[in-house]
């Protein structure tokens, strides 16, 4: 099955695999060319307003980091389409108004993804299955 990456689950990929959980692991050990995994385009601009504040450093300048980090075959980066932009306005009763959580919901349901989150709003919400 296809699987969306939250945006600490995709830095942790890329610089610290450690902290995955086992499940994690193996939802990411799935990852193929034939089966990418999705990272919303919202995780980009996250990634980027973390090393912007200073919570986050990367042994690369920004873009080069990111460039790698979503490189094909293994990820493919889902831009905000009508179908994700519609599904968003269908969580209109999630209590969770964070506009990144909200956009990275709607991107896994409207790919049909697992999404693998630490993210325990995500979870409890039930609204997507989540590693």
């Amino acid at each position: 099955m296809r699987v969306l990456l939250d945006t600490h689950i995709l830095v942790y990929w890329c610089l610290e695999p450690e902290r995955l959980s086992p499940p994690q692991q193996h939802a990411l050990s799935s990852v193929a060319p034939e089966e990418p995994a999705v990272v919303a385009d919202i995780t980009l601009w996250e990634i980027s307003a973390l090393c912007s504040a200073g919570k986050l450093r990367l042994d690369l300048p920004l873009r080069d980091w990111l460039t790698q980090a979503v490189a094909p075959p293994l990820v493919r980066v889902a831009e905000i389409s009508p179908c994700i932009a519609e599904t968003v306005s269908k969580l209109s009763s999630w209590d969770n108004k964070d506009p990144a959580d909200r956009l990275i919901v709607a991107t896994a349901l409207s790919f049909g993804a697992r999404l693998v989150s630490n993210d325990r709003r995500m979870r409890d919400a039930g609204l997507v299955d989540v590693v």
